[in-house]
C-alpha cells in the first residue's frame, strides 16, 4: 500500500551566471593542462634538434694587396665560388685578370684557434668544442699555418704559427678542463702572435663558452691589438647560463669591427654547422686579379661578386686589411660655382674689393684721429671765454643814486646779468 504524502523534494536553485562561468573556466583550464603534458610528453623526431643547419655568410673582401702600382689582388672571402666578377676602382671599370684559391696563389693565410678549456665550458659543452676544432684542423691543406691557444686558467700558447696540422689537433685532443677563463687575454695574445705577419691574411677563430674572470686585460685591448695586426676576429658564442649578456656584446663588437663572423647559440650540438662557416674564413678565400691604372692610386673599389656589390678603400702601394678597408668617403665642394672659371674670377674679384674696403676704413679711422687731435689742441691754446658778471637788483630807497650794496637777503635766484648801459631807477 502506497501513501501519498504532501512532501515534495526541495526544488534545486537556478545557478547563476558567474557559477556557471567559473565552471567553464575550470574545465579550459584542466584541458590545457592536459594538451600542454600531451605536446611535451610526445616523441620529438630523432634528432630534430641538433639537425645540421646551414650558415649563410655573405661574400666579404678581407684584404687587397695594391704593392704592384696598376696591378692588385683582392682577396675575397665567399661560401660560393666566384665566377666571372667585375671591378671597378674609382667610378673606373678595370680588367679581371684571374680568379683562383687564395692558397693557390702563394697567398699565405694564418689561423689562430682560441679554445675555451675552462672548467665551465667542461661541464657544459668541451666535448663538442674540441670535437669541431680538430675536424677543422684536419681539413686543413698543407701550406695553411695555424696555431692554438687555450683560455682555461691562465692564457697560454699550446701550438705556436706553424703548418703542421696534426700537432695542432693532437694538442687540442690533449686538453683538460682547468680553472677560470681569460677571454680577452686569450685575444689579446692571438693577435700578438700575428703582429710580424703583415702582408698575410690573419684569422681568429675563437670558441668561448663561459664568462671571462681574468684581470690582466679588457675587450678595449683585445679590439685594439686585434685592429693593429688587422686580425680578423670570428666568434663562436655558446650561450651557458655562466655568460652573461654584456659579454656576448663585446665579442659582437669585437667581431664586427675586426671584419669577422659573429655567431651564437645555446645548443652544444650546433656547434659543427657554425664552426663550418667560421672556418670559411680559411677555406673560402679566393685571389681575383685586376690591372688597371686607377689602382696606382689608390681610392674605392667596387666588385660585383655574385650578384651582391663589394665596396672597400685601399691604399696603393701596400696590403690594405682590417678596419683599413673601410671606404673613402668622397669630399663635395660646398660651393661648386667657384670651382669654375667664372668663380675664380668672381673670387678673385672680392679679395680685392676686400682690401680696397680694408684700406679705406683704416684711412677712415687715422683722419678721424687727426681730426681729434687738432680738436684738442685748439681748445688748450685758445682763451677760456669771458662771462658775464652779474649783480644784484638794488633795492635802495634812500638814495637814488648812491651805489647800492646787495641786502641780505639776495639770493643768486633773484639775481639778473649786469649791464653798463642800463641804469637802475629807484
Amino acid at each position: 500500500m502506497s501513501w501519498r504524502t504532501n512532501e515534495r523534494s526541495a526544488a534545486t536553485p537556478p545557478r547563476s551566471l558567474a557559477a556557471v562561468r567559473a565552471r567553464l573556466r575550470t574545465r579550459w583550464a584542466v584541458l590545457l593542462t592536459i594538451g600542454t603534458c600531451l605536446v611535451v610528453a610526445w616523441p620529438a623526431t630523432a634528432g630534430a634538434q641538433d639537425q645540421p643547419q646551414t650558415v649563410q655568410v655573405p661574400p666579404r673582401i678581407v684584404a687587397v694587396d695594391a704593392r704592384a702600382n696598376t696591378n692588385a689582388t683582392v682577396i675575397i672571402r665567399s661560401a660560393q665560388e666566384i665566377t666571372n666578377p667585375q671591378v671597378v676602382v674609382n667610378k673606373t671599370p678595370v680588367d679581371v685578370t684571374s680568379v683562383k684559391k687564395a692558397i693557390d696563389t702563394g697567398t699565405k693565410v694564418n689561423t689562430i684557434l682560441i679554445i675555451d678549456n675552462s672548467e665551465d665550458s667542461g661541464t657544459f659543452a668541451f666535448k663538442e668544442i674540441k670535437s669541431a676544432a680538430v675536424a677543422f684542423l684536419n681539413s686543413l691543406q698543407p701550406g695553411v699555418s695555424v696555431g692554438v691557444v687555450s683560455l682555461g686558467g691562465t692564457a697560454q700558447i699550446q701550438y705556436n704559427l706553424g703548418k703542421n696540422a696534426a700537432i695542432a689537433a693532437q694538442i687540442v685532443t690533449d686538453l683538460k678542463p682547468v680553472g677560470a677563463t681569460e677571454v680577452w687575454s686569450g685575444f689579446t695574445l692571438a693577435a700578438d702572435m700575428l703582429a710580424s705577419e703583415s702582408t698575410a691574411v690573419n684569422n681568429v677563430i675563437a670558441l668561448v663558452a663561459s664568462q671571462d674572470s681574468g684581470a690582466n686585460a679588457s675587450v678595449t685591448s683585445a679590439l685594439s691589438r686585434s685592429l693593429s695586426n688587422r686580425v680578423a676576429v670570428n666568434v663562436i658564442a655558446l650561450r651557458s647560463g655562466r655568460v652573461s649578456e654584456t659579454q656576448v656584446g663585446q665579442l659582437s663588437q669585437l667581431a664586427q669591427e675586426t671584419g669577422g663572423l659573429m655567431q651564437a647559440t645555446t645548443q652544444p650540438g650546433l656547434l659543427p654547422p657554425l664552426f663550418t662557416a667560421a672556418s670559411n674564413a680559411v677555406h673560402g678565400l679566393y685571389a681575383v686579379g685586376v690591372i688597371g691604372d686607377p689602382l696606382a692610386t689608390g681610392g674605392n673599389l667596387q666588385m660585383l661578386v655574385n650578384g651582391q656589390t663589394l665596396e672597400v678603400g685601399f691604399i696603393a702601394g701596400s696590403v690594405t686589411r682590417g678596419a683599413n678597408l673601410t671606404p673613402f668617403k668622397e669630399s663635395k665642394p660646398v660651393l661648386p660655382f667657384l670651382q669654375t672659371s667664372n668663380g675664380k674670377l668672381l673670387a678673385l674679384v672680392m679679395m680685392f674689393a676686400a682690401v680696397a674696403l680694408g684700406v679705406w676704413a683704416i684711412g677712415t679711422s687715422m683722419v678721424r684721429e687727426n681730426t681729434g687731435l687738432h680738436s684738442a689742441l685748439a681748445e688748450a691754446s685758445s682763451p677760456p671765454p669771458r662771462t658775464n658778471s652779474i649783480r644784484p637788483a638794488c633795492r635802495c630807497a634812500r638814495r637814488r643814486r648812491s651805489r647800492c650794496m646787495p641786502s641780505s637777503s639776495w639770493s643768486a635766484s633773484s639775481a639778473r646779468p649786469y649791464s653798463p648801459a642800463v641804469r637802475y631807477r629807484f
